[in-house]
């Protein structure tokens, strides 16, 4: 009994490890503001109330989705993230609160605070290969020294990292394959103040990760003969033209098996996949956000009250990759709009006149560069 006792402490403490790490990391979320809408069929307020809270959480869902896929992405995958994840949004949402209801006539109108979680959707995306298109289908070089190994050729969590991402839809490049480059190059890209310009035009890629990994013990269960080694596994994430650290991160991870090597290759591989993982959230982030930060293009709009332009900034605000709306002006049955969108003035044309706009009759009179006019009756 006292021996069994001894094993499942030992090996609980070696998972009390992994547990920390990994709920130290989280899950992320987001808090959005959205309204959301329905008509109403013959008096029936509940079923209607039910309908627009749906519509809210898809606006939701959108609204986070614009911050890790353009305009034009989605329009050119409008259909797979329509069916894979919008019709499923109520599966993203974490929470919610209705913070407001207005019931004009036969159409009810909810506002709603909404916190979505952000990792869910990240993944559906990478599993539609939308996710790395959006980002240009960037080529990845990955190298890691571990104190497991004596060549980084043979590199555990090197190999996993590989895996990950290429099953998420990154093009890994393999340096140590490369001719041009012979193992003192490859080592000294570990050292920062390396990144000379003939490295850089040597290693052929978009980023390079580089990593290391370090052992801070091995312990052996003198009862049980199982070896646990505890590894930490530090990763930078370079962008190489123009060069710039992009991300880091570091995570703690253990291996238990029946000899010091295979324990060390499983702390090790373990390590990669995670931290391949973390990494493919901050690298679709940091990589997009030069597209995803928008552009401005102006509307103007041609309107007869202004109820239906309140209606029509509420309701263009929802569009797929319109970051922000600002009104200008409104004035003699004209207004002006200043909108923030991750694409094209054409983009956003295709998208307005494709979408639904209830009693509104919207209608696009000319696109001029970065400026729109519209009509709307």
């Amino acid at each position: 009994m006292i021996r069994m006792l001894k094993i499942m402490f030992f090996i609980t403490v070696l998972l009390l490890i992994n547990l920390t790490t990994q709920y130290a990391t989280g899950a992320s979320t987001e808090t959005i503001i959205v309204y959301g809408e329905s008509p109403i069929y013959q008096n029936q307020i509940v079923p209607a109330r039910k309908k627009a809270l749906e519509d809210a959480f898809r606006t939701a869902v959108k609204k986070v989705l614009g911050t890790m896929v353009t305009a034009e992405s989605y329009t050119r995958n409008a259909i797979s993230i329509d069916n894979s994840i919008v019709t499923k949004a109520k599966g993203y949402i974490k929470t919610y609160e209705i913070l407001g209801e207005q019931i004009d006539k036969d159409v009810i109108v909810l506002k709603v605070k909404v916190v979505v979680s952000v990792e869910p959707i990240r993944d559906a995306l990478s599993a539609l290969k939308i996710l790395i298109e959006s980002m240009g289908n960037p080529q990845v070089a990955v190298l890691v020294k571990e104190d497991c190994q004596d060549s980084i050729r043979s590199s555990y969590s090197a190999r996993r990292l590989t895996e990950t991402l290429s099953s998420k839809g990154f093009y890994v490049v393999d340096l140590l394959a490369k001719k041009n480059l012979r193992d003192s190059v490859v080592l000294s890209l570990f050292e920062e103040k390396s990144f000379t310009d003939d490295i850089i035009r040597k290693i052929e890629a978009d980023m390079l990760l580089l990593g290391e990994g370090r052992v801070e013990s091995i312990t052996t269960e003198d009862l049980t003969g199982l070896v646990g080694t505890i590894v930490t596994l530090n990763v930078k994430v370079f962008r190489l033209r123009p060069w710039k650290l992009l991300a880091e991160d570091s995570i703690r991870m253990n291996g238990v098996d029946p000899n010091r090597e295979s324990s060390c290759r499983s702390a090790f591989s373990r390590a990669g996949e995670r931290i391949g993982s973390l990494l493919i959230d901050k690298l679709a982030k940091v990589w997009s956000d030069s597209l995803l930060n928008g552009r401005d293009i102006l509307v103007e709009v041609k309107i007869d009250s202004y109820d239906k332009l309140m209606e029509f900034k509420r309701d263009i605000s929802r569009l797929f990759g319109v970051k922000q709306v600002f009104q200008k002006s409104f004035k003699e049955n004209k207004a002006l709009f200043l909108l923030r969108f991750t694409g094209s003035s054409q983009t956003l044309t295709d998208i307005i006149s494709t979408t639904y706009f209830g009693k509104l009759k919207v209608k696009v009179d000319e696109i001029s560069g970065n400026t729109l006019r519209l009509s709307i009756r």
